[in-house]
């Protein structure tokens, strides 16, 4: 629970979450797919979801992920070459996915992570 509350903080700290009083969300019919490319703070990241199964590529270091989707939170371990550890993802309503990673299994103590859709980005620029 402490560790949710956490992710929850540094998404509020990126700006992530709305305001309940701004946003509402059918849980009934939320259906979420991360597959696609994304900008990040840690360099490209390409991610490919199948069921609740995601796995993806990034560029920091030959990185690679895998992790679960459960709700709108995204848990995953990551591998590199120097190092691995697990994170936690939450998906906001505007397709970023913001979250923290830590090494070995601690998924907050290595920083933020913050994953912002290609389409996104292409389309305000």
């Amino acid at each position: 629970m402490l560790r949710t509350a956490a992710v929850i903080a540094a998404c509020l700290a990126f700006g992530a979450i709305a305001s309940a009083d701004r946003i509402s969300i059918d849980r009934s019919r939320l259906a979420i797919d991360v597959t696609g490319s994304y900008g990040s703070n840690w360099g490209a990241v390409t991610l490919h979801q199948r069921g609740a199964a995601v796995t993806g590529t990034y560029v920091f270091d030959g990185g690679r992920l895998d992790g679960t989707l459960d709700g709108n939170v995204v848990r995953y371990a990551w591998h590199e070459r120097a190092g691995s550890g697990h994170g936690v993802f939450v998906v906001a309503s505007n397709g970023e996915l913001i979250g923290t990673w830590g090494v070995g299994k601690d998924d907050l103590g290595g920083g933020g992570w913050r994953l912002t859709p290609r389409q996104a980005a292409l389309a305000t620029n």
